[in-house]
């Protein structure tokens, strides 16, 4: 297999480059404002020492409460996803924000081809979006970006864009704000997501099981010919940046996925020699409040890098100027 070095990257990137010094807590905190501010009454505050998607659980209990009871339970989840991405894209749509958006994009490209993100805007693309109608335009727009597959948009592994030729790619792991219902906010969503890759692994496609299950238990050497174009593919089989991510206790998707890269790893130990490396990047001034973080990450064969940084502005520059590597255009 023609190995190539994928990008896990989290949502703070442009708001470092603005000055803003993104987290969790911050956006728990302006969605709260938001929400009292149209009279709802919230008696939990945000904080980093409560889990981020039960609050944001609580949040759509108090919408609901305040909708009153005509709210329609089949559509409530769908309708407070739209209420968020309309208040999350008041924030970080402005024009001050895109400005960085060359900058970023850029970066990003310059060294990767793959790209996983749990960022749910759509900026990483590096210029306009094509709809579906527009997927039979010719091929010479390198810069365009269709969505490359609708299946399952709620829960998927196969959540993506890629541009017209093929050559770059993006995976929403956690959805995306252009599909709001698709947004991994709440814990029921997240076990969505974490079902979904359970269902990748063990589930509903069995030649797809078979193959992939193979792959894993070192039973045959890996192609490319099946389910690329799922995220886990590229996490378990090519060489992972993990940079800008917080990875707390509520992320129980990606936790689940470095543990079975990890407990498939060690059946194909001394079987073949491809072997793909995790590593996880951070700044240096998180050391010390990571510290249990980083030891379970090494001890499932994550390689934690710390880079010697004040804020994550450099953290990001230095990765990109230092670690992240060449770009291989004529891998897909």
């Amino acid at each position: 297999m023609n190995k190539q070095k994928v990008l896990l990257i989290g949502n703070g990137i442009y708001r470092a480059f603005h000055g803003e010094e993104e987290s969790w807590e911050n956006v728990l905190r302006f969605v709260k404002k938001e929400f009292e501010k149209q009279g709802m009454s919230l008696n939990l505050e945000s904080s980093s020492k409560i889990s981020h998607s039960l609050y944001f659980e609580y949040l759509y209990s108090v919408w609901k409460k305040n909708k009153g009871p005509q709210v329609n339970e089949s559509t409530a989840w769908s309708e407070f996803a739209k209420k968020i991405a309309k208040i999350l894209n008041d924030k970080y749509d402005s024009p001050e924000f895109a400005e960085y958006a060359p900058v970023v994009n850029n970066m990003i490209w310059d060294h990767f081809n793959v790209v996983l993100t749990t960022n749910i805007d759509n900026r990483f693309e590096m210029n306009d979006m094509k709809s579906d109608n527009d997927a039979d335009l010719d091929d010479d727009k390198d810069n365009k970006w269709v969505p490359a597959c609708n299946r399952k948009w709620k829960y998927s592994v196969y959540r993506r864009k890629e541009s017209h030729d093929g050559k770059r790619k993006i995976f929403y792991m956690h959805g995306e704000l252009s599909k709001p219902s698709s947004i991994c906010f709440g814990l029921d969503h997240y076990l969505g997501e974490y079902m979904c890759q359970y269902d990748f692994l063990y589930g509903i496609k069995p030649d797809e099981t078979r193959v992939v299950l193979k792959w894993l238990n070192g039973e045959e050497r890996v192609t490319d010919d099946v389910c690329k174009d799922s995220w886990l593919y590229h996490f378990f089989f090519n060489d992972v940046d993990i940079v800008g991510q917080g990875l707390n206790n509520d992320e129980i998707d990606i936790w689940w996925a470095i543990e079975k890269r990890f407990q498939y790893r060690l059946k194909r130990k001394d079987k073949f020699a491809e072997e793909n490396s995790v590593k996880y990047f951070f700044p240096s001034y998180e050391i010390e409040s990571n510290h249990d973080k980083i030891e379970l990450l090494r001890a499932m064969d994550v390689c934690p890098i710390v880079i010697p940084c004040s804020s994550y502005r450099e953290f990001y520059k230095i990765y990109f100027d230092d670690f992240a590597g060449k770009n291989c255009l004529n891998e897909k």
